[in-house]
């Protein structure tokens, strides 16, 4: 039997989105008759952004004591209890990611930066991916974060956002959006598979979205009159308008012009965009533009391919939407 390993950060004790996308996977895959492992790590190697060395090296200290406690003297350690993951699914617990977890002919998945590093320095002989579900700068920089995408894993994405940055490191992932359970919905999969292309793989429009859709029409609720205003008005409040705010006024000129190319339906061309805005009256180089086209990659407002042509679009769902209502005249 196939056997397949979710490598998580930590354990979890309450509700992680991350944690439920590999929790679902893990029922699924096991639902199709693979044998599959959920490894918990109560330590992590050194890696020079996860904290200073010495701070660390006390953790360790502390993580040791926890972990023969917990798993060797009381036998006592539990994750995941807030989702049903189901009894075939084991759990496996750590000290650290180490050689001991080899088994032949066995898959192992990265689910986060650092247990991608953690993959990465174990020379396993084995199918290795990488499912990267965020862009994790808040503890390290980016240039950690974009380090991760070159290592030889095999990617996999749930964003076009998350695409694009991969992309920009010359590298290849396979794109899935995450998608919305059929049962608890109450939908079929065409149904489904719509829902899931408006959030575009967006993890904020993804739980707005399925909030509204099983208000209106699991529970019911006679309040909700159409899902989607719902949906693209908590967009614009929670979250656009913070972004539109935090944006230069460069930037703004630049996201417009892209709006009114209609980048948010279809990708258009670098030089396009710039010569829309010298028509416009606006002085803008070619070397101003890829200055402000790199800010607004990173801020994740953008997505680019990397080909001669340079397209350029805008991935965030309504984002067009919300931009044409209340920013352009």
């Amino acid at each position: 039997m196939k056997k397949i390993f979710f490598l998580l950060p930590r354990r979890d004790y309450t509700p992680i989105g991350g944690f439920k996308i590999v929790y679902e996977y893990a029922n699924r895959l096991s639902e199709k008759g693979y044998n599959v492992t959920l490894v918990y790590p109560f330590n992590h190697k050194f890696y020079g952004f996860n904290g200073p060395r010495l701070r660390h090296f006390l953790s360790t200290i502390k993580h040791f004591f926890e972990f023969a406690f917990l798993c060797i003297l009381t036998k006592n350690v539990k994750a995941g209890e807030w989702f049903c993951i189901n009894k075939e699914v084991s759990q496996k617990f750590v000290f650290q990611f180490n050689r001991k977890l080899y088994e032949e002919n066995s898959t192992y998945v990265a689910t986060s930066l650092i247990t991608a590093y953690a993959l990465n320095s174990l020379n396993f002989n084995s199918n290795k991916y990488y499912l990267i579900q965020d862009f994790e700068v808040w503890n390290c920089k980016e240039d950690d974060v974009f380090k991760s995408y070159n290592f030889p894993l095999k990617k996999i994405v749930i964003s076009d956002g998350l695409l694009s940055k991969v992309k920009s490191q010359n590298q290849e992932a396979i794109l899935i959006y995450n998608g919305f359970d059929f049962n608890t919905f109450d939908i079929d999969e065409k149904e489904g598979i719509r829902l899931a292309k408006m959030t575009r793989g967006y993890a904020f429009a993804y739980q707005v979205l399925g909030y509204w859709y099983f208000e209106k029409n699991v529970n019911k609720n006679d309040s909700v009159k159409d899902v989607e205003v719902e949906y693209r008005s908590e967009l614009i409040k929670y979250s656009y308008n913070k972004l539109w705010s935090e944006l230069s006024e460069k930037d703004k000129l630049i996201v417009t012009a892209l709006v009114e190319l209609n980048a948010d339906e279809k990708p258009v061309k670098r030089v396009d965009a710039i010569e829309y805005l010298k028509s416009s009256g606006n002085e803008i180089t070619s070397s101003i533009f890829n200055k402000y086209r790199e800010r607004l990659l990173g801020k994740g407002i953008i997505s680019t391919s990397t080909n001669r042509e340079g397209m350029i679009w805008l991935p965030l769902p309504q984002f067009g939407n919300f931009i044409r209502l209340y920013h352009i005249d």
